[in-house]
């Protein structure tokens, strides 16, 4: 997924194919755009995710 984030270009990855479905990949897309339309950073977001 392209998006941008304080004017800079940026690219999140949800998986490979066989690990992620098309189904699982779009609704992670979902959760992806509602945070970035909080105003949080997804690579921050993801970063605080795997830390748990």
């Amino acid at each position: 997924m392209n998006y941008r984030f304080l004017g800079r270009q940026k690219t999140l990855s949800f998986g490979n194919y066989p690990d992620v479905f098309l189904a699982k990949a779009r609704e992670k897309r979902s959760e992806a755009r509602g945070a970035l339309a909080d105003g949080r950073d997804l690579t921050k977001v993801r970063k605080e995710k795997i830390r748990e």
